[in-house]
C-alpha cells in the first residue's frame, strides 16, 4: 500500500478518481504526501495536497485498500488515474478526518489595496 500511495504524489489529473467533478473545472492537484502507516490493527493514510475533490480521498484509498489486500496490482494506481479504474471502490466516509488546513502567508482575501 505505501508503495502504491508514492505513485499519487505529485501533479496529477484526479479527474477519473473524482466523482461527479465538473468538467469545466480543473481537476489537476499537487499531493505532496500521501502516507500510510500500520498502528497495532489500524491502516492509517494521511494524505497532503494542494487541495482535495469531492470523494478523491475514499476512491484513491479505496483503491489502495484493495491492493494491500492483493486484489489489485501497485500498478493499479496509475490505471484508475487514467481512467481505467471502473469497479474500483469508494472507501465509507466513516474515520476521515481533516486534520489541518494551510493558507499560504502572501494570500491576503478581502484586503483591500492601498494603490
Amino acid at each position: 500500500m505505501a508503495e502504491a500511495a508514492q505513485l499519487l504524489v505529485g501533479v496529477h489529473d484526479f479527474r477519473a478518481i473524482a466523482v461527479g467533478h465538473p468538467e469545466d473545472r480543473s481537476a489537476v492537484r499537487e499531493v505532496i504526501r500521501w502516507g500510510v502507516e500500520r498502528i497495532e490493527d489500524n491502516i492509517v493514510v494521511e494524505c497532503e495536497a494542494n487541495g482535495f475533490l469531492k470523494q478523491q480521498i475514499r476512491k484513491a484509498n479505496g483503491i489502495l485498500t484493495e491492493i494491500g489486500r492483493g486484489k489489485y496490482p501497485v500498478e493499479q494506481v496509475t490505471e484508475a488515474l487514467e481512467g481505467n479504474g471502473n469497479g474500483s471502490p469508494l472507501l465509507p466516509a466513516h474515520g476521515l478526518c481533516l486534520i489541518s488546513v494551510k493558507y499560504l502567508s502572501s494570500v491576503r482575501i478581502g484586503l483591500a489595496s492601498d494603490d
